[in-house]
């Protein structure tokens, strides 16, 4: 299974991990620090949060590629700063690797202990610190503070350690409140722009083509549902005018959605820039109400420093630059880690209109026929009658479009009505028993109805607790039935 992201990554020199009472000095820095993230920060419980500390003892001169992911996906960056800390090539390598994010006010620096050494590094120095240890003038060194037996609010180890946690807190909650910001309301929008949300999917270097088409696909599947489209409608390259057909197709567009990988791609007709390059470019100079969100390769997969087109690179550094200044918002994650957050956001499932205008107070019952239109529509006249304004009906034995529409309405009805003759029995039975097992998890219809328009005589030859066999046209003792089961 894959490892679940650690939001708190610990950096450390492991000569640093002096054993004390038995376990070294950063591990039981570290199971401290959990425990107090499990209290309440700035008035909000933020539970109990996994940490990445690792505990091999590396070598050689790249960062491990397990590192380096749980480096990326750290919402923040803990180093243990010291003597061994600041000569460490190692240590020096994942701070590098986290400082090419945005970091500026996610690194939380403990010092324990320079004995004098001067620290000249940038994000160190605008950070807030934590000291746990005091410079001895009688022995000329630093002298750390070890975590007493028992818990004291006074003493310097406890003071220092929960004003880490507090800051630690801080910075999760604000980047909390900043994803709900970013993410939640997009999703929103989408099903309040339910019949048009266009996106423009920008052109990709051939390196990224099939991550592309996979994207596409599943946009244009939610925008066809939705009566809306993918921009540009054609491919740029063929345009004319291709910053204008651009810029137009940006025009129409709620967001962008921008590939960067390792390869630079081509310029296209009037634009000397390479397209996918200069597509971002005019998406930024617009000031859409949502950032065009940027995907790149996590650092395993993609060190910017070791791309070998120098513009590649510098297109690269520049969107890193622009998502510390918060133009773009940049994702790096594995490619299918994106596509599935895209699809959350982007494809939220249909609503059917009738679900939208439901008060509490109605039913909301949906009739499915094979055909039978006529006798669909008697049943939803008897039951507006009954007292169910809400209520739909689709004819079932349809195409894929049916189907979904047909699983949508379940999922949302409170009661489930199949008209049937003896001609669709087959199929009556079989949707019955396919709609009582999936209700047995809690989804779906309280209630089900199997109405014969026709008298047979015959009987439907399925039965179960929440299945009730109406007589032909009959719905009344079958509303006041859901009427109960909904209200008990």
């Amino acid at each position: 299974m894959p490892r679940e992201p650690s939001p708190v990554f610990i950096s450390y020199a492991h000569v640093d991990d002096l054993k004390y009472a038995g376990e070294g000095w950063v591990t039981q820095f570290a199971t401290t620090l959990i425990q107090l993230l499990a209290r309440e920060a700035d008035g909000e419980t933020i539970g109990e949060l996994p940490l990445w500390i690792d505990q091999r003892m590396n070598a050689g001169d790249g960062i491990d590629p397990t590192i380096e992911t749980a480096i990326a996906d750290a919402a923040v960056f803990v180093p243990i700063v010291s003597t061994a800390y600041l000569r460490s090539k190692y240590c020096m390598r994942e701070l590098d690797a986290f400082c090419r994010q945005n970091y500026k006010g996610r690194i939380v620096p403990v010092l324990i202990g320079t004995n004098g050494l001067k620290i000249e590094l940038e994000p160190l120095k605008q950070a807030l610190w934590a000291e746990f240890a005091t410079f001895d003038k009688l022995e000329g060194r630093d002298k750390l503070r070890f975590k007493p037996k028992q818990y004291d609010a006074d003493d310097p180890y406890w003071k220092a350690i929960e004003s880490v946690a507090r800051n630690i807190g801080r910075i999760l909650k604000e980047r909390r409140e900043q994803a709900s910001r970013l993410s939640v309301p997009l999703a929103r929008v989408v099903e309040d722009y339910s019949t048009a949300f266009p996106v423009y999917l920008a052109e990709a270097a051939d390196d990224l083509f099939d991550q592309r088409e996979a994207l596409r696909e599943m946009l244009a599947s939610a925008a066809k549902s939705r009566g809306s489209a993918v921009e540009p409608p054609s491919p740029l390259f063929g345009a004319s005018d291709v910053v204008e057909a651009c810029r137009a197709a940006l025009g129409r567009s709620a967001l962008s959605i921008h590939l960067i990988g390792t390869l630079k791609g081509r310029p296209a007709g009037n634009s000397e820039k390479p397209l996918a390059h200069r597509e971002l470019d005019e998406a930024v100079a617009r000031r859409p109400k949502f950032r065009p969100i940027v995907w790149m390769p996590p650092e395993a997969e993609l060190d910017i420093q070791k791309l070998q087109d120098a513009t590649q690179k510098a297109a690269a550094q520049s969107v890193l630059e622009r998502a510390r200044g918060g133009e773009v918002e940049l994702i790096r994650t594995g490619f299918q880690k994106f596509y599935e957050e895209m699809q959350r956001r982007l494809c939220p499932p249909v609503t059917p209109a009738w679900k939208k205008e439901r008060v509490q107070s109605n039913l909301l019952v949906y009739v499915a026929h094979c055909g039978n239109q006529a006798a669909a529509l008697k049943v939803i006249a008897d039951l507006k009658a009954s007292g169910c304004r809400g209520a739909t009906y689709l004819n079932h034995c349809g195409n894929a479009k049916a189907e979904e529409l047909h699983r949508a309405n379940l999922e949302l009805c409170d009661g489930f009505v199949i008209v049937y003759d003896p001609a669709t029995l087959t199929w009556a039975l079989r949707v019955a028993q396919q709609t009582w097992k999936s209700s047995g998890s809690g989804d779906g219809p309280r209630l089900i109805a199997a109405l014969e328009s026709e008298a047979s005589g015959g009987d439907f030859g399925f039965q179960s607790d929440n299945l009730y066999a109406v007589p032909p046209m009959q719905l009344t003792e079958f509303v006041e039935k859901l009427r109960n089961v909904s209200n008990g």
